[in-house]
């Protein structure tokens, strides 16, 4: 029996079927580098859409949230909202008595054991939950009460589910829908789309994509 000497491993460990060059290795690396870049960047613009959708869901559920408490607890409850970019957010009340005047303060919150409902559910856009990213800022771009634009408001939902509107002193009827738009900044430019939420007459909350 013959051996062909020349056509053995030897060959193959050269760049045959039985090895890599240094080349095809160098290229593999710079694949897989170019590959991790990619997936970080996808995955850092997901997380800092996903904190613009987060403070959305929950402007939803504190609208939500009150309007089941004043129909099952037979209580008033007062939604207020900040629109100020430096002071921002979200706080709701519940009342001491079916009337939308009869409301708690921090001041008389001082046990902060649930006997007192001042801020039973907060959206504070200033925590660093809403801003993990540097020079990345979810803030409250739009608030409009009925149609008007305001830079606040104070919002009651009876225990029939209406929803009225602090207008001075009085509480009058909401005509219309509260729009709430939700907006990222990123270096101080207003970055990706408008988150909405909205809460009709009657309580009724919606969340969606707003216009500018």
């Amino acid at each position: 029996m013959n051996f062909d000497v020349k056509g053995g491993a030897g060959r193959r460990g050269r760049g045959g079927a039985g090895g890599y060059t240094v080349v095809e290795l160098m290229m593999v690396v710079v694949i897989i580098g170019l590959g991790s870049v990619v997936a970080a960047g996808t995955l850092m613009q997901s997380r800092k859409t996903g904190v613009l959708i987060d403070a959305t869901r929950e402007a939803y559920n504190i609208f939500s949230m009150a309007r089941s408490r004043a129909l099952l607890r037979s209580h008033a409850v007062r939604i207020f909202i900040d629109a100020n970019e430096a002071s921002g957010g979200m706080r709701m009340d519940e009342s001491t008595t079916t009337s939308c005047n009869d409301f708690p303060s921090s001041a008389t919150d001082t046990a902060h054991d649930g006997s007192i409902n001042y801020g039973i559910m907060r959206l504070d856009l200033l925590s660093s939950r809403f801003r993990p990213i540097s020079n990345n800022v979810v803030y409250l771009k739009t608030l409009k009460v009925g149609g008007a634009t305001q830079t606040s408001a104070s919002l009651c939902v009876n225990r029939r589910g209406r929803v009225l509107v602090l207008a001075g002193s009085a509480w009058t009827t909401l005509t219309g829908k509260v729009q709430l738009q939700f907006q990222r900044k990123e270096g101080g430019t207003d970055a990706g789309v408008l988150r909405e939420v909205s809460f009709a007459q009657g309580g009724v909350a919606k969340i969606g994509v707003g216009k500018p």
